[in-house]
C-alpha cells in the first residue's frame, strides 16, 4: 500500500479460512492498521467452512467479494468432485450468508465431469439461476496433469503423457478441448455449455452494472466474468 499504491488485492488461497483463529488475526490486523480503509480485497473460501462470524470479520476488514468453487448444483456430481465434503445446501447457504454480510459472491462451476448427465448439468444451471450469485464462471472439466482426471484420461488413452499438447487445455471454451465426459456426447455438452455461458454472462453483466466501476478489482476479472468487450457494456458509474 505504501510503496506501490495498491488499491485492491485478490488473495489466491483456497484454504485461507481453514484456520479460523488465523483469519481472525489477519482481519483484526487489517482493521487495527486501518488498512481496511486504504484498499479493497477479495478472497477464495470454502462453503463448508464459512459462518456468519467469518463473513462479518471479512467485511469489516475491507473485503468486498468472496469466491467459491461451488462446482456443481447436482448433489450426485458434487459428492464425487468434493469427495462428500460439501453439499449443495451448504453452497446455497454460503451464498445467502455472504450476501447478508454485504459481500459480493463469485461462483465457479464445472460441467462435463465423468458420469455427469444432461439432467445433472441442467441442475447446475438451475442452481445458478435460482441463487443470488453476483458473478459466475462456468468451466468444462479438463484433465490437467497431476489431477485425478489426468490419470483417468491417460488410462482411457485420451491423452499421451509423452506428447502433451498444452494448447488443448481449454477449460473455458468449446474449442480444442480434452474431454473426460462419458455420459454425454461432445456436441450436447458444448450446447449445454453455451447455454450455461449465456446464463452466466447475463447475470455477470447485470450485477457488474449494479456494483459500479469503483469496486472493480481488475480489468482481467471484468473480461473473464462478462465474456464481452468492455465497449459493448453500459456501466452505471456511482454518483
Amino acid at each position: 500500500v505504501s510503496k506501490y499504491g495498491v488499491k485492491a488485492l485478490y488473495w489466491v488461497d483456497d484454504t485461507l479460512i481453514a484456520n479460523k483463529s488465523r483469519i481472525k488475526e489477519i482481519c483484526d490486523m487489517l482493521v487495527d492498521e486501518k488498512l481496511n480503509k486504504k484498499f479493497i480485497w477479495s478472497c477464495q473460501l470454502r462453503a463448508n467452512l464459512v459462518d456468519e462470524e467469518i463473513f462479518s470479520w471479512l467485511k469489516k476488514a475491507g473485503c468486498v467479494q468472496v469466491e467459491f468453487g461451488f462446482e456443481s448444483g447436482c448433489q450426485k456430481v458434487l459428492s464425487i468432485i468434493k469427495c462428500g465434503n460439501v453439499t449443495v445446501k451448504q453452497n446455497a447457504s454460503a451464498i445467502l450468508l455472504a450476501k447478508q454480510a454485504g459481500l459480493r459472491v463469485l461462483g465457479n462451476f464445472v460441467i462435463g465431469n465423468p458420469g455427469e448427465t444432461k439432467q445433472d448439468i441442467l441442475e447446475t444451471i438451475d442452481f445458478v439461476k435460482n441463487n443470488p450469485l453476483d458473478f459466475v464462471h462456468p468451466h468444462i472439466a479438463t484433465p490437467f496433469p497431476g489431477s485425478h482426471y489426468w490419470k483417468l484420461a491417460v488410462e482411457r488413452k485420451i491423452v499421451d503423457e509423452n506428447n502433451i499438447n498444452w494448447g488443448a487445455f481449454q477449460m473455458s471454451t468449446i474449442q480444442n478441448n480434452i474431454l473426460v465426459a462419458d455420459a454425454i456426447d461432445a456436441q450436447e455438452l458444448f450446447s449445454l455449455y453455451s447455454e450455461f455461458e449465456r446464463v452466466a454472462s447475463e447475470k455477470n453483466k447485470n450485477n457488474y452494472a449494479l456494483s459500479g466501476i469503483k469496486d472493480l478489482l481488475n480489468l482481467a476479472t471484468l473480461k473473464r466474468v462478462i465474456k464481452k468487450p468492455l465497449s459493448r457494456i453500459e456501466i452505471n458509474k456511482p454518483k
